[in-house]
């Protein structure tokens, strides 16, 4: 019974992500929603734009401001179908399909474009792109599954299974389970 509680909440819970999942994919094509944290060494980026909600992590060198010119958060490099635009330097795999993406650089240095400028270091990082409506349905599969797999209680059925319980009222003939209805 306790296992049967926790599943019904996980699936209450689930079924709550689903709908602000939804909220977010609404959203997304008027505003890009973006939340970023990190230690001094790691950056952590989520983003909701364009129907597409993005997971960044970069990995920061020693002595990293984030005000500072000389290291650059790579921007993700797909355009608004899920496409990769240019690929950013130090690229090692990269993939863009239906909205589903990803890329992994080790960073990589952009030569200076005239004599006077300094060459710009990328930090290393990874970028995964997931569509809004495929996490929707990923957290619709658990209150699916909840309501489908969900015993319906029939008043003069048997609780364990479901045996029409009119003739014996006492104990199910199919099962042997007392019934617990009241007389």
């Amino acid at each position: 019974m306790r296992l049967r509680r926790i599943f019904t909440c996980a699936s209450v819970l689930s079924l709550l992500l689903c709908v602000a999942t939804c909220a977010l994919w609404v959203r997304s094509y008027r505003v890009a929603d973006d939340v970023q944290t990190g230690s001094a060494t790691t950056l952590y980026d989520l983003t909701s734009s364009l129907g597409r909600v993005q997971f960044y992590h970069a990995t920061l060198p020693p002595r990293w401001f984030y005000r500072k010119t000389l290291w650059r958060r790579i921007a993700p490099p797909f355009d608004a179908t899920g496409r990769i635009r240019i690929p950013a330097p130090g690229v090692r795999a990269h993939f863009s399909k239906a909205g589903f993406g990803f890329y992994v650089t080790d960073g990589g240095t952009v030569p200076a474009t005239n004599p006077f400028s300094i060459r710009t270091r990328y930090c290393p990082a990874w970028n995964v792109g997931l569509p809004h409506w495929f996490l929707a349905m990923a957290f619709m599969l658990l209150p699916m599954i909840h309501q489908l797999t969900r015993r319906r209680r029939i008043p003069g059925h048997c609780p364990a299974c479901g045996y029409d319980l009119r003739a014996t009222p006492d104990r199910c003939p199919e099962c042997g389970a007392v019934s617990t209805a009241p007389k």
